[in-house]
């Protein structure tokens, strides 16, 4: 009788198991290459590495891109962006502004997003850059109320015309001298001193 050592045994069934699990990761590999194959890929890389160059198509983006430019341009340390890399911002802005507006709603209690849902939506991890903005954004806020209140202030008010008031002087034209009526019925100038003579109008 031929008798079999017991580390052989083990040995072969450990030797057995790292085919199957070989075989089942090359079949697993297979079935992930010919899915990847079949689905479109979402990576924005091209097959050599390189980034690929599709971006979003203009009619995805709702952002008027003349304004977006000038919000760049205002910035004097930036110097020439170029029109993709304008449009590339133009929907990340987008994009953050759903974000947040999203995560501001999911916070807010009534119909209507207010500050305080967009300071607790800048509590989050993703927004929390936001949180020193949110500080002062108050104080901004309440220097350009003040500011609009002088506004009124200064500006006075406009008269209601009515029909039975002369119209008013224009600053431009000379005054016209006092208009006196005489008792024959003329009207004459009044000149400015005392035995001036006095025109007579017809």
């Amino acid at each position: 009788m031929h008798s079999i050592a017991p580390t052989t045994i083990v040995d072969d069934v450990a030797d057995n198991a790292e085919e199957q699990v070989d075989a089942s990761n090359n079949a697993t590999e297979q079935e992930t290459l010919d899915a990847s194959e079949s689905i479109p890929s979402t990576s924005p890389e091209t097959a050599e590495g390189r980034p690929s160059k599709k971006l979003p198509a203009a009619d995805d983006v709702h952002l008027p891109f003349a304004r977006v430019q000038r919000i760049i341009k205002a910035d004097k340390k930036i110097g020439i962006v170029a029109k993709d890399a304008t449009q590339l911002i133009a929907f990340a802005t987008e994009e953050f502004i759903k974000r947040i507006t999203q995560t501001a709603r999911r916070k807010a209690t009534g119909s209507t997003i207010m500050y305080h849902d967009l300071t607790s939506a800048a509590r989050e991890d993703e927004f929390r850059f936001l949180e020193e903005i949110f500080e002062w954004l108050p104080l901004v806020l309440e220097q350009e109320r003040e500011l609009q209140r002088q506004k009124m202030q200064k500006k006075p008010k406009p008269k209601k015309k009515t029909g039975d008031e002369p119209p008013e002087p224009n600053e431009d034209s000379v005054p016209a001298p006092p208009v006196i009526h005489n008792s024959d019925g003329t009207m004459t100038y009044a000149e400015d001193g005392p035995g001036d003579s006095e025109e007579e109008m017809t």
